[in-house]
């Protein structure tokens, strides 16, 4: 009978525990809201990187019809953007295996410095030819780093929080876009079109930098310790 007592007052203790804990996870839960509700704190690297990477490109995309006209290449301008268009499915269809074989080191450090090189010959553009192979690499950035960007946000997020780091990055990506042109305007008035856009070239560095420096150099000897450890 005291055997049968004391499982009873287990269990009971028990389910008074589990609704202790559960009356304590609701009372946080509604506790109003905070920040990590609507920003995911795994996929702030990344944003980041994307907010200064289309922060740059911002000035191309809003600003190349009057810079082609400065520069006598409306011709070439007009068709600037199905240039870019080109490259952008080209990359989509062919580059984005190179994540699925070898991580977003190979995938994104070589396409981000290739926009830094493509952001110098657009500053310093003297022919139809380079406005367009400009516009080819610039393409190709856009749709790596956001392919890219998103699979490495996906697979360091919870799954219970796809959803909030997905939003982190586009909310990112849109301020990018939001603030960017207002900036590269007001630089335009002081240095003019070509010199801007040299000066987002160097923007664009420092996203290359911020990459490697909070992702793309820990994630490579993070890999290096594990084979390492697995030899």
């Amino acid at each position: 009978m005291s055997a049968a007592a004391s499982a009873a007052a287990a269990v009971l203790s028990a389910a008074l525990t589990e609704s202790r804990r559960a009356g304590a996870q609701n009372v946080r839960r509604t506790g109003g809201p905070r920040i990590s509700d609507y920003i995911e704190r795994s996929s702030l690297v990344m944003s980041l990187v994307a907010f200064v990477m289309f922060f740059s490109y911002s000035g191309v995309l809003t600003f190349i019809a009057p810079y082609s006209r400065e520069t006598g290449l409306t011709d070439y301008s007009t068709v600037f953007f199905l240039v870019l268009s080109i490259g952008t499915i080209i990359c989509r269809l062919f580059l984005g295996r190179i994540y699925d074989r070898h991580g977003e080191n190979p995938a994104l450090i070589p396409f981000l410095a290739l926009y830094v090189v493509a952001m110098i010959m657009l500053g310093t553009v003297s022919s139809g030819a380079e406005l367009l192979v400009s516009a080819f690499l610039i393409g190709i950035m856009i749709a790596m780093l956001s392919s890219v960007a998103q699979a490495v946000i996906i697979r360091k997020a919870p799954c219970e929080r796809y959803g909030v780091a997905v939003s982190t990055y586009n909310v990112f990506v849109d301020l990018s876009y939001a603030v960017g042109p207002v900036v590269n305007g007001f630089s335009i008035g002081i240095l003019g079109y070509g010199d801007n856009y040299v000066l987002m070239a160097a923007v664009g560095l420092l996203g290359l930098l911020i990459y490697l420096g909070l992702h793309g150099i820990p994630v490579s000897m993070a890999r290096r310790r594990g084979e390492g450890a697995d030899a």
